[in-house]
């Protein structure tokens, strides 16, 4: 009698722009977390279970999966911070660039 091999059911890892549209958390400027309210970047680093208190390294935190680098990293912050940009545009501009 043969055995069928059936392989683990695998996700679909998500990108970046996909965790920012669909987040429930509020969105705040120039921190990463305070208040409850998590800035794009923390967003992202939640979705992979940062709480937004403990000191993890960031790029341990779901970026290398995602393949942000730190200058994408910095232009994602500037969207945030210094524009004003809401989840959805950040997540716009991130779909623009296949991340």
């Amino acid at each position: 009698m043969s055995q069928l091999l059936v392989e683990p059911e695998v996700k679909q890892q998500l990108k970046a722009s996909q965790i920012l549209r669909m987040t429930d958390v509020v969105q705040c400027k120039n921190n990463y977390h305070v208040d409850g309210k998590y800035c794009a970047m923390g967003a992202i680093m939640h979705y992979f279970g940062w709480n937004g208190y403990n000191n993890q390294d960031y790029n341990a935190t779901g970026f290398k999966k995602l393949n942000i680098s730190a200058h994408v990293w910095g232009i994602i912050m500037s969207l945030n911070d210094s524009y004003g940009k809401s989840f959805s545009e950040i997540a716009d501009w991130l779909e623009e660039r296949g991340l």
